[in-house]
């Protein structure tokens, strides 16, 4: 009965949470300011060559496969007991 009553205060306060912090996001946006730059750059960024984006895919790729497949379990389980008696 208490869970039930605290799960739609634990939303209504992540929800909450959640717009103070958009809020807060918003309130960053200074539009008073105004401010003119002006750069050249002749490098280019690494993310915008697509073989990175293909050796990351795989590498994360890889990196999930090899969490699941460490999380094989086994569901049937047989526990033996042997009883010995006296025979005295």
């Amino acid at each position: 009965m208490k869970k039930s009553i605290l799960k739609p205060f634990q939303q209504f306060a992540a929800l909450v949470i959640m717009n103070l912090w958009a809020l807060a996001a918003a309130a960053q946006d200074s539009s008073m300011t105004q401010t003119n730059t002006s750069t050249t750059s002749t490098e280019t960024s690494f993310q915008v060559q697509p073989w990175m984006w293909i050796v990351g895919a795989a590498v994360i790729i890889i990196i999930v496969i090899a969490l699941m497949s460490g999380r094989k379990t086994d569901t049937t389980t047989t526990t033996r007991t042997t009883v010995y008696k006296d025979k005295s």
